[in-house]
């Protein structure tokens, strides 16, 4: 069957059903070629790459040690609570589902994500400061986030305003335990931006994030020396560094010191500018995510490992102490 007018070509089933079928062929392979971005593929040659089927298992893998160390942190502290239970009491008593001062340590996280906000803002804030001096941005910007992230750094050693970790038993764990629960988050939700750099940050966060808590002596020395170095600021420096030195391999020290705080400088300038003018997120994940989780771990090495020992023997003592009230009264009752 076919209808041909006077002046066309002849048109059948058999034509349309060719052109139709074109068509979907057509489509599809546009779907093949963009039906992924470019981010889930590294390219290893300029004919070779590696799919997101074959990498993000290990990464996966990885990942994996924040949400295995706060359910553990999670259901150890649930096991404590529910193990202090009177055994001369009849009643069926109602277990934990929630691990004790919880609620004191969600105000320390809503306070050090404003401040990620405020380095988020910190840019804006800089070049009108700059103005008032006759500074330039390239240099009043990266002058102020170094002076904001060492008032940070003092924090936690000032009397007002003083930054720290709220006291009682067993905070600095539910601390932790959120504080893990983030960067699982963190890494998982970055992985599908950019998986090279995610995996880098993953890498050197999770052995801090897994040995983290109050310690004296060398020990806290060399987790403290080790969490500057996981700075966002610090960590660009330190990239900065290597490549200004696999660059210029026959530079003297003076010079290599120069060049790397001139790359430092352009890098921070640039990831800034990206941030603002092609929507780069890499500026926003360091401010609002990383630095965040980073004063979190910076609280964490500092605490007090003598002042929770006293606070969960306290606690410890308190609940005995009503135990025992509550038995007497039910002796007397009887």
């Amino acid at each position: 069957l076919y209808h041909r007018r006077k002046g066309r070509m002849k048109a059948d089933f058999l034509t349309l059903g060719r052109i139709v079928e074109g068509v979907f062929r057509s489509l599809n392979n546009l779907l093949e070629r963009f039906h992924q971005s470019f981010f889930f593929y590294l390219l290893c040659g300029g004919s070779r790459y590696i799919s997101i089927g074959m990498y993000m298992p290990m990464f996966g893998l990885l990942a994996i040690g924040f949400l295995i160390t706060a359910l553990g942190i999670w259901f150890n502290l649930l096991a404590k609570l529910n193990d202090k239970k009177d055994v001369e009491i009849t009643e069926v008593p109602v277990p934990y589902i929630v691990p004790e001062n919880f609620t004191k340590t969600l105000p320390i996280f809503f306070i050090v994500h404003f401040i990620g906000l405020v380095g988020y803002h910190m840019p804006t804030i800089a070049t009108r400061f700059g103005e008032a001096f006759h500074i330039g941005p390239e240099d009043s910007v990266p002058i102020c986030l170094g002076s904001f992230s060492f008032i940070l750094l003092l924090l936690p050693f000032l009397d007002r305003p003083n930054l720290s970790l709220p006291a009682g038993p067993d905070t600095w764990q539910v601390a932790k335990c959120l504080l893990n629960l983030e960067l699982a988050a963190i890494a998982g939700c970055c992985s599908l931006v950019n998986i090279s750099l995610t995996t880098f940050l993953t890498i050197l966060l999770v052995p801090l994030a897994l040995t983290v808590k109050p310690y004296t002596g060398w020990r806290r020395m060399v987790l403290v020396l080790y969490t500057l170095m996981c700075h966002p600021l610090i960590l660009g420096g330190i990239a900065s560094t290597v490549d200004t030195i696999r660059t210029f391999p026959s530079a003297g020290a003076y010079k290599l010191t120069v060049r790397s705080l001139e790359a430092w400088q352009r890098g921070v300038m640039f990831s800034i500018v990206d941030s603002y003018i092609y929507g780069n997120v890499m500026y926003d994940l360091a401010s609002i995510l990383l630095l965040p989780a980073w004063i979190i771990l910076y609280l964490l090495c500092l605490a007090n490992p003598r002042a929770a020992e006293d606070a969960a023997s306290t606690s410890l003592s308190q609940q005995q102490q009503t135990n025992q009230e509550e038995g007497q009264s039910k002796v007397k009752k009887e």
